[in-house]
């Protein structure tokens, strides 16, 4: 049913397989799938780094931004955005100057590049020996993780490896927070970098605020923290109740004007209390 890798059966004959054959061809799909991106990602790291030496040549005359626009270049080719673009030259250029062993386990098809992707940026920043020490742990982890769970488990390796790397880098990243805004579909997207503390308490005081409705609220939870947020960048430490009833028992609670007590944070690891993790209590 396959040939070298790739999946050989069409629309019609999918119809007839059993289900056991489908997910053979579902696997071998995914394995394809993941050799095409290693070779994707692999060009567009060389591309970039080709055109980033050129920059550097020519530098020496007038500065010509060779490697902006490689990735302008890419982003064209590949119909996507210049920061993906990015993202794909910076895995296929990390993958060939380290990580030996997940860029084998990519370049055969056993990891996808969400995984590699993860492994290759939280690994940014530590010194070639800590990458090569923590490397088969991480491709380990990577091999039964999904992307979510697995920079978890690469913080836990990374601190059992370096703690002291694992601090620094994590307090040079708080230094660069951002906030920024894009376009999704008809609506926006407002994203901010937060240490995992201040986040914790973030959402801690969103969902607070979430919750000054009564349970008839006609909204569901995901559209009241919407509401809660806008709330509170308005100043305001409680929402309106659309419940429509009269003996609303929100309507009449008296509104506070205190300001929130600081989050409590109960219990905690050694790890979260030195900063080397990423999860508060």
């Amino acid at each position: 049913m396959t040939l070298g890798g790739s999946s050989t059966i069409g629309l019609v004959d999918a119809a007839v397989l059993d289900d056991g054959s489908l997910l053979d061809e579902l696997a071998a799909a995914a394995v394809a799938e993941n050799c095409a991106a290693y070779r994707k990602v692999v060009l567009a790291g060389r591309l970039w780094e080709t055109w980033v030496e050129r920059d550097a040549e020519l530098g020496r005359d007038g500065f010509v931004d060779c490697g902006n626009n490689a990735l302008a270049e890419i982003a064209v080719r590949l119909g996507c955005s210049k920061t993906i673009a990015e993202g794909f030259a910076v895995v296929g250029m990390e993958l060939r100057l380290r990580l030996p062993l997940v860029r084998a386990a990519f370049a055969a098809g056993e990891l996808d590049f969400a995984r590699v992707r993860r492994i290759v940026y939280d690994t940014l920043g530590f010194t070639p020996g800590t990458v090569a020490l923590a490397e088969p742990d991480l491709l380990a982890a990577a091999r039964v993780l999904s992307p979510g769970p697995l920079a978890g488990e690469i913080d836990t390796i990374l601190i059992r490896i370096a703690p002291a790397e694992v601090a620094a880098r994590r307090e040079e990243a708080e230094r660069d927070r951002r906030i920024r805004k894009r376009r999704v579909g008809p609506l926006a997207r407002l994203e901010v970098d937060l240490s995992p503390v201040e986040a914790e308490a973030a959402w801690q005081r969103v969902t607070e605020v979430a919750g000054t409705v009564c349970g008839q609220d006609r909204r569901n939870r995901q559209y009241r923290m919407v509401d809660a947020f806008l709330a509170l960048v308005h100043g305001e430490n409680r929402l309106g109740c659309e419940c429509g009833r009269s003996d609303c028992v929100a309507v009449i609670a008296p509104v506070s004007l205190r300001r929130r007590t600081p989050l409590v944070q109960i219990g905690i690891d050694v790890a979260s209390l030195l900063g080397l993790r990423s999860e508060p209590a």
